[in-house]
């Protein structure tokens, strides 16, 4: 056949002996997929020996692309049987953690040390150091919030404050309490 065609020939002969247009050999050619061309200016030509290499490869690369396809089918079975696999180990490890109570939390309570003084106002062995503000309010004989606040701003008692919250260190109230004694004469007197 090639003793009958012509040296070159232009995209619409190409096109027409492919049975096709010339716009997907224009995109062959700008994609780098197409026969081999010659340009010359503006000017497009084919040498018909390469049209017939070309068609050769595509022969070629149709049957490889059938392998490839099959590759790739195959591997697209696996990975999905993967993720089949995957998500139903991960369905029986939540499963199983539903299963399962949460555990019990178990609170510790610190022990009391034997020579630990008892609490003047329950008469219990404690370790509680601090008593928030309320607390020391009732203990002071419940005075109110106002009273308790002059009185630390006049130095009598100092808070500790532990994020927002403020607390009485017991000692400190227990020396307060002891500083304003109150007298048989009927006024309070500064103990030392």
């Amino acid at each position: 056949m090639s003793d009958q065609l012509p040296a070159l020939a232009t995209p619409a002969e190409v096109a027409e002996y492919l049975r096709t247009t010339t716009a997907p050999l224009a995109q062959d050619r700008y994609r780098g997929t197409g026969p081999k061309f010659i340009k010359d200016g503006s000017r497009v030509l084919y040498r018909w020996s390469h049209i017939l290499e070309w068609l050769e490869t595509q022969h070629i690369s149709t049957h490889r692309r059938s392998d490839t396809a099959a590759m790739s089918d195959t591997a697209d079975r696996l990975a999905q049987a993967l993720r089949d696999l995957i998500r139903e180990a991960v369905q029986e490890a939540v499963e199983r953690e539903r299963a399962k109570p949460p555990p019990a939390r178990v609170v510790e309570r610190p022990k009391v040390p034997e020579d630990f003084d008892r609490c003047p106002w329950c008469n219990k062995k404690h370790m509680r150091h601090l008593m928030p503000v309320k607390e020391a309010q009732q203990q002071l004989g419940g005075i109110s919030p106002t009273t308790f606040y002059a009185l630390v701003k006049d130095g009598e008692l100092s808070l500790i404050k532990i994020g927002r919250r403020s607390f009485v260190h017991s000692e400190e109230l227990d020396d307060f309490l002891t500083r304003k004694q109150y007298d048989a004469s009927g006024r309070t007197e500064t103990a030392g």
